[in-house]
């Protein structure tokens, strides 16, 4: 997150912790990704619970810091104007748009268009989103016509239609990322994204067949179709099956929810029925039944296990971690392709769907998928060796860094935790309050304002300092120094029981008995500090660590 301190109409958060024995959680930060609060539901998932696994941490032992360390390095690999690296291109015409180049084809598809925005959101970079989205808009989308609504698929760096036909995977990202957006950062700026999204979700739903343009998704078996221009309707994509986004919309929709319900459950059957009974790998393009199919116009073979094909383990894992709602078909379909790569030693990334025939590398976008498969395979032996794999593989570069780089970047959040559902804040009771230089036991030093949820109430703090005198502890517990780099101090006259250290998750990151507390192994960012005295009282006091 760019801010600790956030301040709107449209709140959500992205900070859980829990503070007392009855769960009361309290959240900070830019988005809520916690546990529900306007929707009932048990399930075992991260959309019910708010609590996003960090895999590297949990199987492979990293700490928090490492983990994201590495996710801000990949950041700047592909996301610095200027670098070598980039994929992300500023218009030289208006540095306000932005588009992600396919730097071997030179070109702009709305697959990574879509991809560049959800990391975006995910990562709470809302300047180059909104950026993307401009040049989208502008370029890409139909504003009139048959194909009004829809996006063109593949423009030239101008902005020149390439071909005006679409490919579903870009709109399902771009609705679903403007969702988020939508819920992250509200909608008073200068683009009203649930407005832009809801938008989308009703053009590929209102078309009749005109000039052969049809919806995104067939009406009767409710699955994405290839595409929605001519015979192109009569077979799917499997990679296109995102039944998390399907789940959300379903939510989210203003329209057709129970449509997108059915689509969820459409995407799952459409994955399980493509994924090889012995290999567990799918197909380029399928039958709405799974059998693999290559249409006559295509040039290479879409029967086998190739490019698109990598992200159908990506979709499954993510659907795993977020909603859990097919469990033991998921389980049984990514162990059993982990158990393929094993068998190959992952040396190879093409195959015929049955496992034959293997030739290309093991790549850096496979890596990533295969280790979002991850979350859906018990066995932690296995799991390790592809995690492993993953953790030592750099991000690509070169003329054909783009297709990888962008599903390797996605895998890379799924698997760190950073991958998040953020939610509406709808049926949260707002409270506005305003106090003087200290608030919940923090001492502020200047005017300050920010949010925060507790279990599902959003208090909007307004702290006004009345002197610019720094703070003793007379004052209250504090912490010094704090900000923090190495190690920090409690100042009390109180005698320390135990000290709990929480980070960005709501996970206890270090502990301490003692009033001086080791943070020098924790990543910059902001964190609560739980400190239970001697006496059975406690106080909960914010930490920054630069």
């Amino acid at each position: 997150m760019k801010s600790f301190f956030q301040f709107g109409l449209a709140i959500s958060f992205s900070l859980t912790i829990s503070l007392v024995a009855e769960a009361q959680s309290i959240t900070y930060g830019s988005g809520y990704s916690g546990p529900l609060c306007s929707e009932t539901g048990n399930g075992t998932g991260a959309y019910y619970t708010g609590e996003y696994r960090n895999l590297f941490v949990e199987i492979l032992g990293k700490t928090e810091k490492q983990v994201q360390n590495k996710i801000n390095k990949i950041w700047e690999h592909f996301f610095t104007v200027g670098s070598s690296s980039a994929v992300y291109y500023e218009d030289e015409r208006d540095h306000n748009m932005a588009y992600i180049l396919d730097v071997g084809n030179n070109d702009v598809r709305t697959e990574g268009q879509s991809y560049g925005m959800m990391i975006a959101v995910q990562l709470d970079h809302k300047t180059e989103f909104d950026k993307l989205w401009r040049w989208a808009k502008k370029y890409m989308q139909h504003q009139s016509g048959i194909w009004e609504g829809y996006f063109a698929w593949q423009c030239k760096t101008d902005g020149t239609k390439i071909d005006v036909g679409c490919a579903p995977d870009g709109e399902e990202y771009f609705i679903t990322a403007l969702l988020l957006a939508s819920n992250r950062w509200g909608n008073d700026g200068d683009i009203n994204y649930n407005a832009e999204a809801q938008h989308i979700l009703k053009s590929i739903r209102n078309k009749v067949g005109n000039g052969g343009v049809h919806n995104m998704y067939d009406s009767d078996n409710h699955m994405v179709v290839f595409s929605p221009l001519g015979e192109n309707v009569n077979f799917s994509d499997p990679s296109y099956c995102l039944p998390g986004f399907l789940e959300l919309w379903a939510r989210w929709a203003e329209t057709d929810n129970e449509f997108w319900y059915d689509a969820a459950e459409a995407a799952r059957k459409l994955l399980r029925l493509s994924c090889h009974s012995e290999s567990g790998l799918f197909p380029e393009y399928s039958l709405f039944n799974g059998t693999p199919y290559r249409p006559d116009w295509q040039q290479y073979d879409t029967k086998q296990f190739k490019f698109d094909a990598i992200r159908c383990a990506l979709n499954v894992g993510m659907d795993y971690n977020w909603f859990r709602t097919d469990s033991v078909n998921q389980v049984a379909m990514m162990t059993r392709l982990l158990k393929f790569f094993e068998k190959d030693e992952m040396r190879h990334g093409y195959f015929d769907w049955n496992g034959d025939n293997p030739s290309g590398p093991y790549n850096e976008g496979l890596a990533g998928t295969n280790g979002v498969a991850c979350f859906a395979v018990d066995d932690k032996d296995l799991t390790k060796q592809f995690l492993q794999t993953l953790w030592f593989t750099n991000p690509p570069t070169g003329e054909w860094r783009y297709f990888n780089g962008m599903v390797y970047f996605l895998s890379m959040l799924n698997i760190s935790g950073n991958f998040r559902i953020y939610k509406p804040t709808t049926g949260m009771e707002i409270i506005d309050t305003t106090v003087n230089d200290t608030y919940n036991n923090v001492t502020y030093t200047k005017p300050t304002e920010f949010s925060y949820n507790e279990g599902c109430k959003i208090y909007h703090v307004h702290v006004n300092v009345k002197t610019n005198v720094a703070p003793t502890s007379d004052c209250g517990t504090i912490l010094y120094p704090n900000p923090a780099e190495k190690t920090t101090t409690i100042a009390s006259s109180k005698e320390v029981s135990s000290v709990e250290v929480r980070n960005t998750v709501g996970k206890i990151v270090t502990t301490s008995t003692t009033k001086s507390i080791d943070v020098a192994n924790l990543p910059k960012g902001t964190y609560l500090v739980t400190i239970q005295f001697l006496d059975k009282s406690r106080e909960i006091v914010e930490l920054a660590i630069n």
